[in-house]
């Protein structure tokens, strides 16, 4: 039991299903721990680790581990040092080692995901993609789903969240195998790349924002460009998605039509209908026409057909989806007690709860769905080069690149060294870190790393200075003093809610109120405080004293140069 608990449910399903002799050898591609190894060990498994280049010119370590140390040098003989390869023979010989039926290795060597009659019905819990027809993967069922029952209730008391409840539908130990053994249907300088123009002035095949919501932008490319790799990785994501509906976990269904359309590029003929991605409990769905995704497995998010042309919505697929990005959550984050990516103080600004990694339950840890907002918001601002006029009026963004480049610790990408600089004039409030911080942001994560680089975007800062209010100006002289905190309670409320503040130092300090919209609705506060803690009211009515509309507005605390808001909700 206390081995399982410590290996976590994903290494814990894979590590029984091995002493099991269920499979000969398993891969472990994500961070472990030494306690996970010495975990492993205690349950009698031998376990090896093998360095892997990337085409990035970084390394991984893969955690292999089997009930035979045979299993483990003939993948240390053949892999160690070798470079990480998606080719028909290396599909093969990992397939057999990992104990794969052979039918559905070679069916997934040559076709890839093609349908099959076990999607929603055990698929899930699979490590390989059984082939149309198998005969060997009912035979397996049993025992995989016996295992996936005795790990869940072996590691019941650790009370999974709605989040992993939501992965569950295709566990991350599983993401991690078929992208390895996936083979890529997109070559280099692939016709079916459809050049962007203007909007693409890096030539890798995707627009500036789709690049920040993706998180590659001032990434260094290796070999494939950005676009195509992230399109094909998208694509392998949707086609292992389970048919079946549910109301805790990702799916995806067909809806077929009568006619058939042409692809304009290499000529296949595909049907005229689409798959619907639904994630039931952020209530989002998305349709990809089947030519959509033909050109998503060849690496373009472009796409022309007979019938239907455009582009696929980068930023919904990409909320559709977000549950299974979870990779770049395993760098940790300081000060946070329940594990969500966003530090304690910070929850309140975002109305989330401490001690509660999913608040409002849908299937989004907090600290993932905040990065998520603000790294929207990020994608939306305009970027200001050398000389350009600078807006009055809305957050801007400034590139500061440098020579050099480091790699993220969790995928490999080479980022380039250099920092971002955000400002909001309107409020001149501006913050700078490293480019790598907007890749994890895109990833869910404020906690960053890549090489020497490490360290964590200020969640509070960042949020804002992306917020609309109008700063107002003193003619007070403002020493070394700044806000450190700003709440309120109850929230929501009724007839009035009391506004906590505490700040360090004396100087001139502002509480306004705001509305949705970013309009002003109540000075509460105009005065020159002493450093200390404060509190205001405010009893729902504006600065006419007329009560206001039910719903939600924003508490604005300005002091020493920083804007600190809160969210507040006012119900009748």
């Amino acid at each position: 039991m206390k081995p399982l608990k410590r290996l976590g449910f994903d290494i814990a399903y894979l590590a029984v299903l091995t002493r099991e002799r269920v499979k000969p050898l398993s891969r472990w591609e994500g961070r472990f721990s030494r306690r996970q190894v010495r975990a492993l060990r205690h349950l009698g498994l031998r376990t090896d680790t093998v360095e892997r280049p990337l085409l990035n010119g970084g390394t991984t370590n893969e955690l292999i581990f089997s009930s035979s140390s045979r299993y483990l040098d003939l993948y240390r003989r053949k892999y160690h040092r070798r470079p990480i390869a998606k080719d028909r023979q290396t599909v093969t010989t990992e397939g057999f080692l990992f104990g794969y039926p052979a039918c559905c290795v070679h069916n997934f060597a040559e076709n890839g995901y093609a349908r099959n009659e076990f999607q929603g019905r055990g698929q899930e819990i699979l490590f390989h993609w059984a082939c149309p027809g198998c005969r060997a993967t009912p035979e397996l069922l049993p025992h995989y789903r016996d295992v996936h029952r005795r790990c869940r209730e072996a590691l019941a008391s650790q009370g999974p969240s709605p989040a992993q409840l939501l992965r569950a539908s295709l566990p991350a130990a599983a993401l991690s195998l078929l992208f390895a053994l996936a083979p890529s249907r997109a070559g280099a300088g692939d016709a079916h790349w459809l050049p962007l123009g203007e909007g693409d002035s890096d030539g890798d095949y995707l627009a500036y924002n789709e690049e920040i919501l993706l998180g590659t932008q001032c990434a260094v490319p290796a070999g494939d460009p950005s676009g195509p790799q992230e399109a094909v990785k998208y694509a392998n994501l949707i086609t292992a998605l389970p048919g079946t509906p549910s109301e805790t976990s990702c799916y995806a269904d067909s809806a077929l039509v009568y006619g058939i359309e042409t692809c304009q590029i290499c000529s296949e003929t595909l049907n005229m209908g689409f798959v619907t991605i639904h994630n039931p409990l952020r209530a989002l769905s998305i349709d990809i026409p089947f030519i959509a995704l033909h050109y998503m497995q060849h690496g373009s998010f472009s796409y022309d057909g007979s019938v239907h042309n455009g582009r696929v919505d980068v930023e919904l697929l990409k909320k559709v989806l977000a549950p299974l990005d979870s990779d770049h959550h395993s760098v940790p984050t300081a000060d946070d007690s329940d594990g969500d990516g966003l530090r304690d103080e910070y929850e309140p600004r975002f109305d989330s709860l401490v001690g509660d990694a999913d608040s409002n339950n849908n299937g989004l840890d907090d600290g993932s769905e905040a990065a998520e907002g603000l790294i929207e918001k990020l994608s939306r601002a305009p970027v200001i080069g050398p000389g350009e006029k600078i807006p009055r009026d809305t957050p801007y963004v400034q590139y500061q690149q440098m020579w050099g480049v480091e790699n993220c610790e969790v995928c490999g990408m080479t980022i380039n060294m250099g920092s971002v600089r955000i400002v909001n004039p309107s409020t001149r409030m501006e913050m700078t870190f490293p480019i790598v911080g907007l890749h994890y942001l895109a990833h869910g994560r404020f906690a960053y790393r890549a090489g020497p680089i490490a360290g964590e975007v200020d969640a509070g800062r960042l949020r804002a200075l992306f917020s609309d209010f109008r700063r107002r100006h003193h003619d007070d002289h403002i020493g070394d003093v700044h806000a450190a905190a700003l709440a309120n309670h109850p929230n929501p409320f009724n007839e009035s809610t009391e506004i906590r503040f505490s700040i360090s130092g004396t100087g001139a300090t502002t509480v306004t109120i705001y509305n949705i919209n970013g309009q002003l609705v109540r000075v509460l506060l105009d005065d020159h405080l002493a450093g200390g803690d404060h509190l205001v009211s405010w009893n729902g009515q504006d600065d006419g004293v007329r009560a206001v509309a039910s719903g939600i507005y924003f508490c604005c605390l300005e002091h020493g140069g920083e804007v600190l808001a809160t969210k507040m909700m006012l119900v009748k």
